[in-house]
């Protein structure tokens, strides 16, 4: 194996390893409440999560 194709193998093991250990992380992050006096900021922010995701959907 290739120096070059040695760096893909191992970039791609970190990248899967560092998925794992901030998922649960990015899970409890996404389930709190909005820090107070944002609340408006939030809610223009799910918003467009939701407009985005239906974008994706109506793509595939």
């Amino acid at each position: 194996m290739d120096e070059y194709h040695l760096v893909l193998k191992e970039t791609e093991e970190l990248r899967q390893y560092y998925e794992e250990q901030n998922r649960a992380l990015l899970d409890q992050l996404a389930k709190k409440p909005p820090r107070p006096g944002m609340e408006a900021a939030w809610e223009k922010l799910q918003a467009q999560k939701a407009k985005h995701q239906a974008q994706l959907k109506s793509h595939t």
